[in-house]
């Protein structure tokens, strides 16, 4: 399963450290944002085979992400067959909260050499580019 989060700020801005822009007429082109906010929400959405899953809200701390992955994907992966849910991998990017030990401590008890991210048994590639699905057919323009 690929999964991702796009965080969004209560002044319009959009996190898009995802977003890829490509321009042969300005292969230097920026986007400027106002990065002082006074809130924000984080949106996670999950794909397997082709299903998506999610979109789901929250707060993107270590705890809430914890919380998240034992409380609700569960609810959200119903629809999954409970074999496919048995077999699959779980793809992470390196967030901070995907970091924190008490979530690389469940995934490893529950996902045990079959989770691809930060510290996991598979390890996101060094300055690697996020390049999950999601970042190409589920963003926000």
């Amino acid at each position: 399963m690929w999964t991702d989060e796009s965080r969004f700020d209560n002044n319009g801005i959009v996190n898009r450290h995802n977003s890829h822009f490509w321009s042969k007429t300005n292969p230097v082109w920026t986007r400027e944002t106002n990065a002082q906010v006074r809130w924000s929400v984080n949106v996670w959405c999950g794909i397997l085979n082709n299903t998506l899953i999610g979109p789901y809200f929250y707060d993107l701390s270590g705890q809430c992400y914890l919380e998240f992955l034992e409380n609700t994907l569960p609810v959200l992966m119903e629809c999954i067959p409970l074999q496919i849910r048995k077999t699959m991998w779980i793809q992470q990017d390196g967030a901070p909260a995907h970091n924190a030990k008490v979530v690389i401590d469940y995934l490893n008890q529950h996902f045990p050499q079959s989770w691809l991210g930060t510290r996991g048994p598979l390890e996101w590639p060094p300055r690697s580019p996020d390049l999950t699905p999601l970042d190409f057919f589920y963003g926000v323009t």
